[in-house]
């Protein structure tokens, strides 16, 4: 029991059948809807559950992914945008791929399944795009504040010539690389993914071609408008590598993320998420689209 429906604007819910056939709303809207019809549509479209999670899915965690498989559940449309912008880059960046290289395989193992974006035989590089946030990107790309005096030409401190701290020297924000812990927190989960489809793709591969390197390719949602200066990034679209994770951690986490699942399934419950998983709180107030049900559940 996936997601079956939207929650209106007036905080109202309603069936996806029942959206498609007649807004409720039409003689309250403007232009009769709230969203075009064919971003509703959009909207609704999710992957059925057929016993086989994903990559993606095990990087849930274990309770969200529960209850979107068991429990009916409402969205708000407007909280799909930047998904449906994510999806769309993904369509168009696919039609790219030309000579030694792949796009868009689903790959299978034992554990899971897993569709990489981007394949570059050339430089045997394994990529996943991505539309994050410029928080999110900042963090990937290991940037931080420093505050650094203000000096004058002759190398000399500015000092403050007013308030209440006249005379103390006066600083100044900067923005620089090297803040490794922010970098790795931010790129776990993007790790994980990558290793794992990079453990499925060589067991395909032709003769002669590995994957020597790791890529995520960011689309930043908030890119060159002021929140994003103002973190210190340059580029709208940044290209970040990633490090890789053993095959043997991997498989190991991914398999007991799978078991974990399939217990909750078999027992109709899961313990809440994890701390990470939730964004230390932050997925849970606003992000999470099963976060009503979670709460109704001891």
């Amino acid at each position: 029991m996936p997601a079956v429906g939207f929650i209106c604007p007036d905080k109202r819910r309603v069936s996806f059948e029942d959206c498609f056939k007649e807004c409720r709303l039409k003689d309250v809207l403007p232009c009769g809807r709230c969203k075009a019809l064919p971003f509703l549509r959009k909207c609704a479209r999710q992957r059925e559950w057929t016993g086989e999670p994903s990559t993606t899915q095990l990087l849930n965690g274990t309770r969200e992914a529960w209850l979107k498989i068991t429990r009916d559940y409402f969205i708000n449309p407007d909280d799909r945008a930047f998904s449906i912008l994510g999806t769309n880059a993904h369509s168009i960046l696919e039609h790219f791929g030309k000579g030694d290289n792949l796009t868009e395989e689903r790959l299978r193992d034992e554990i899971c399944s897993g569709a990489f974006d981007f394949y570059d035989g050339d430089t045997q590089t394994l990529y996943d795009y991505k539309t994050w946030g410029s928080y999110k990107v900042q963090q990937a790309l290991g940037i931080k504040s420093i505050e650094v005096l203000e000096t004058d030409e002759s190398g000399q401190p500015i000092l403050k010539k007013s308030c209440k701290n006249k005379g103390e020297p006066k600083t100044k924000k900067v923005f620089v690389d090297g803040d490794i812990a922010s970098r790795i927190n931010a790129l776990f989960e993007a790790s994980i993914q990558l290793s794992d489809y990079r453990d499925k793709l060589l067991k395909i591969l032709p003769s002669g071609y590995t994957v020597k390197n790791m890529a995520i390719q960011v689309i930043s949602r908030d890119g060159g408008l002021t929140v994003s200066t103002m973190r210190g990034i340059k580029e709208k679209a940044p290209l970040i590598p990633v490090n890789g994770i053993s095959s043997h951690w991997i498989q190991k986490y991914l398999t007991r993320k799978k078991e974990l699942l399939h217990e909750a399934l078999e027992k109709d419950y899961a313990p809440k998420c994890r701390k990470r998983e939730t964004w230390y709180g932050r997925k849970c107030n606003g992000y999470c689209e099963v976060s009503e049900v979670c709460i109704s559940i001891a």
